[in-house]
């Protein structure tokens, strides 16, 4: 099963935009509208003024294990995600997530999706949305390892797509992140989780437990934490908190050798505003590819 959760961890993250990212891939979340300003009291008579800012928090996170895939063996995930808050609705989809492994050591992927915004004030955007290119590289191999622990680090690269913050002149549309990844294993159970920091200013901490209940079969449930460092007037004088903690359940069936379906259902835990998700939900597929002509879960 362990091939068959990280591929479920693909769309786990249920952070919104402007940064969120998971597992062999990208978990993208809601787009937020283009920078904007807004009036408030600045004084007991009522005088009002112009604070900048987009007036969502930039969180950002990622999850994933500190497994590899064995060299020449590659995998591409297809799947939709449905996402609602108090500041609209968005459907991802598709989003494309392919990968494979370069070395022992190394594997490389790249995860792009395509987006359908609406926001309740009427507003509509859709398009590409951000675009991760992806790499993992393991310090301890888990299945090598005499008790089962693995360390990876996983350096990412973030481009910004189309709608957005990404609109906006002055709006940096390249980034980076640089999450570690710890995994544990036993028989029917891992623990695995991630920490780490994206350049547009947000730290994180996420992890997860999968039970395998059959061959087939296995559950994960994941719970994350993002904390947003970067300066937003609008957002610090609507009160809007700088951390926030979500959580995720999810399950995944091996319907073939090669073919994994996942599911999964989400929300925040924290404080429901702006920078809240109500409702997260995702389904997908995944084939995985062997070296050579064969194929393999």
């Amino acid at each position: 099963m362990t091939t068959t959760i990280a591929a479920l961890a693909l769309a786990l993250v249920i952070l919104p935009a402007p940064t969120m990212a998971q597992g062999r891939g990208g978990g993208h979340g809601p787009k937020s509208p283009p920078p904007r300003g807004s009036t408030v009291s600045t004084s007991s008579s009522q005088e009002r003024s112009i604070i900048q800012g987009v007036g969502l928090r930039n969180f950002g996170a990622w999850l994933d294990d500190a497994t590899i895939a064995d060299p020449g063996d590659a995998w591409a995930s297809v799947w939709l995600s449905y996402w609602r808050s108090p500041l609209g609705r968005q459907l991802d989809a598709p989003v494309v997530d392919v990968g494979f492994g370069a070395t022992p050591r190394l594997q490389v992927g790249v995860s792009v999706p395509f987006y359908d915004a609406r926001y309740v004030d009427g507003a509509h955007a859709r398009g590409l949305g951000d675009t991760y290119l992806h790499a993992k590289i393991a310090l301890l191999d888990p299945s090598g390892s005499r008790r089962r622990v693995g360390i990876a680090i996983a350096p990412l690269l973030e481009i910004l797509g189309s709608g957005g913050e990404s609109s906006d002149a002055g709006f940096h549309r390249l980034h980076w992140a640089l999450p570690v990844s710890l995994e544990i294993r036993s028989d029917s159970l891992r623990a695995y989780g991630s920490a780490g920091y994206f350049s547009r200013g947000a730290f994180f901490g996420s992890g997860a437990v999968e039970v395998s209940i059959t061959p087939r079969l296995g559950i994960v449930g994941a719970l994350i934490h993002s904390y947003s460092t970067a300066d937003d007037p609008l957002s610090d004088a609507r009160g809007l908190a700088k951390g926030r903690t979500d959580l995720s359940i999810g399950a995944s069936f091996l319907a073939a050798p090669a073919l994994t379906v996942f599911g999964n259902i989400g929300r925040t835990l924290s404080e429901i505003n702006e920078n809240g998700t109500t409702l997260a939900t995702s389904a997908g597929v995944t084939f995985s590819f062997a070296r050579g002509t064969h194929l393999r879960h």
